[in-house]
């Protein structure tokens, strides 16, 4: 459905894919990606109540730049996947 809103989203920030030095928490730091953090934009405002961003661990400090440097309430919840699967 376009537009539709969700009480929750998940969006999952992969790693980049071999050969790309750019990761995509690096276009969002840059002022001149207006495409990439229009994507972000789209995705994270489907969340009526909850976002889940779901990053590899090596790129957690980047994130958290990225979301305390907007001033947005944040909660950092830690999962050890490998757990989960075993």
């Amino acid at each position: 459905m376009k537009g539709g809103e969700y009480d929750a989203v998940l969006l999952e920030i992969e790693d980049s894919p071999k050969g790309n030095r750019e990761h995509i928490l690096d276009l969002w730091r840059s002022p001149d990606t207006s495409e990439a953090k229009r994507v972000l934009y789209v995705g994270a405002s489907r969340a009526r109540r909850l976002l889940v961003l779901a990053t590899p661990l090596r790129h957690l400090e980047t994130l958290r730049a990225i979301l305390e440097g907007a001033q947005l309430p944040v909660e950092y919840i830690e999962v050890d996947t490998y757990a989960l699967i075993n």
